[in-house]
């Protein structure tokens, strides 16, 4: 088998949910709310135990009770694991009614650019909506080298995944694509559907709405998924039972291959609890010296074995960067893509492509389709894009530098101030970073890319919203 590339790993807890939005439950929260719902009256003595302890002691058979009596029990719990669906998703689609949190777009463009691997606890899509949100442009190429650009919907960085029903627009039939992020959701998905207890009925309802986007209620309907029982492993202590389907051992072994090989460990919103053993059998892979970032609300101290330092030291992990705080996670993501923004200057494609064209590849909101294609003139300090057509290169012979200069009015600008290998690594040096203005928004450069776009060599630059 061949060696796996070492790309970052994160992971994500109910706590990153919770930082995308307010209304978000924590774990015991959301019990809070099924119970209220259901009317529950947990048996006395029950009081002090997590929501977790409770359903967990709820799915487990007695063997002092008669068999009847057990069943009754385990169809109580499948009824709480329905109820607090229900309840995340409307909760869910209450946070998604409003704009994405701006770290978090710029979250999923920089996991887009490190192509990354996201382990996700969580049941709710607002990961995948961010992504149809922002659709960020991800490169493909030919034998020749010639450069395509395409972009991503939230669906496609699902994987594995079970098929899509009720296929009804293009965007439904697109696959999964690996020329961005890997979402791997291990405990399923509100989205997931089946037939209670039957593996190989596992399917999923296609194209996932961005942030204030309406959802396709008609399509679900029409395709009967939501006839099926949701496809989740609940929150209970004890999940051994609900992993002996086929297309979870498909996800945990995913997951397992990218952390055996992970060259950074970010831990977001998630808490370690000590209660998830197979979760802290799985983190316990990462190589010997894996650089690992703790992203939460609280942190606590290494000495307090409950809480996330402490399990942190417990796993003997080589903690390298800690924020906590109400805005810990955007505290991270303004870092992290900083730091990537910061290490453009030493990349050798701009020395190497000197009188290279810069080209961005952008999908503009409002836009179905896309995406745009700019390149960057810099006037009086500000970086401008400008749209060119992308097959015209090859079609005419001119580089997309004369292509933009070209659409400008005759005397208002020179060639000289259209962006290149140069010039972008000149900015970098002198400000560290770089930032360009496409149609009156403000985006950073995170990456670049060798290209060829119509035979011209080109310097491909990612960017991130700023």
């Amino acid at each position: 088998m061949a060696e796996r590339e070492a790309k970052p790993v994160y992971v994500l807890g109910a706590g990153f949910s919770r930082a995308i939005s307010a209304s978000m439950p924590l774990t015991d929260e959301l019990g809070d709310a099924v119970q209220a719902t259901l009317g529950l009256r947990w048996p006395s003595g029950h009081t002090h135990m997590s929501f977790e302890e409770k359903l967990t002691l709820l799915s487990t058979s007695l063997p002092f009770l008669e068999g009847h009596r057990n069943t009754q029990r385990r169809a109580q719990a499948e009824q709480i694991t329905a109820t607090l669906a229900d309840e995340l998703e409307v909760r869910g689609s209450a946070a998604a009614s409003d704009a994405a949190p701006t770290w978090l777009l710029q979250l999923i463009s920089l996991w887009n650019a490190e192509q990354a691997t996201v382990l996700t606890f969580n049941y709710d899509t607002l990961v995948e909506q961010a992504v149809t949100t922002i659709r960020p442009a991800v490169l493909g190429s030919d034998s020749s080298g010639e450069s395509s650009a395409s972009t991503v919907h939230g669906s496609q960085v699902v994987y594995p995944a079970p098929p899509a029903v009720g296929i009804r627009t293009f965007r439904d039939q697109d696959g999964p694509s690996g020329e961005s992020f890997q979402l791997l959701k291990l405990h399923g998905s509100l989205k997931w559907f089946w037939s209670l207890g039957d593996g190989s009925t596992v399917v999923r309802q296609p194209y996932i709405q961005g942030f204030g986007e309406v959802a396709d209620a008609v399509g679900a309907e029409l395709a009967g998924v939501r006839t099926l029982d949701r496809f989740l492993i609940p929150p209970v202590l004890s999940k051994d039972s609900y992993y002996n389907v086929n297309l979870v051992h498909m996800l945990w072994r995913s997951a397992y291959d990218a952390v055996r090989s992970a060259s950074r460990l970010a831990i977001l919103g998630y808490s370690m609890p000590a209660g998830d053993r197979i979760a802290a059998e799985l983190l316990r892979e990462a190589p010997e010296g894996t650089p690992v970032d703790i992203v939460n609300r609280s942190i606590g101290d290494s000495a307090d074995p409950m809480s996330p330092a402490g399990r942190a030291a417990s796993l003997q992990f080589s903690v390298d960067r800690e924020y906590q705080g109400e805005d810990a996670l955007g505290e991270y993501v303004r870092a992290c893509v900083s730091a990537r923004a910061g290490s453009l200057m030493n990349r050798p494609e701009l020395a190497d492509r000197p009188d290279a064209s810069v080209v961005v590849a952008v999908r503009l909101p409002g836009t179905e389709r896309g995406p745009h294609s700019f390149v960057i003139r810099t006037i009086d300090d500000q970086n401008v894009g400008h749209a060119f057509d992308r097959s015209a290169p090859g079609r005419e012979d001119k580089s997309p530098n004369d292509l933009g200069y070209r659409t400008l009015p005759f005397g208002t600008a020179q060639i000289e101030e259209f962006m290149t290998g140069a010039s972008l690594e000149s900015q970098l040096a002198r400000g560290g970073r770089v930032l360009v203005n496409i149609e009156n928004r403000e985006y950073v450069g995170i990456d670049v890319e060798s290209a060829t776009i119509g035979g011209w060599p080109v310097i491909n630059l990612t960017i991130a919203p700023a």
